[in-house]
């Protein structure tokens, strides 16, 4: 920690898929240091609509059907925050 800050950390949007797609991953591992408070995600606007719009593409979701909305948003409201 930097001055009592974790670390910022940029992810793009292939890790946020990486990581929505195998929660075994090291892509859902850095995720999760963020959920823990250990680094702090910084994204752009134009890479949170990327990511958004990745993870509701029809194929994806076919192929990976607990890939909800609710699980998309609730990923990206805490990038945000």
């Amino acid at each position: 920690m930097t001055n009592g800050k974790p670390p910022r950390a940029v992810i793009d949007t292939v890790v946020y898929l990486q990581a929505a797609l195998k929660p075994s991953g090291p892509a859902f591992a850095a995720l999760e240091l963020a959920d823990a408070g250990r680094i702090r995600l910084v994204a752009s606007e134009e890479t949170l609509e990327e990511v958004g719009e990745v993870l509701a593409r029809p194929g994806l979701r076919a192929k990976y059907p607990d890939l909800t909305d609710r699980r998309r948003d609730q990923r990206l409201q805490a990038i945000r925050e």
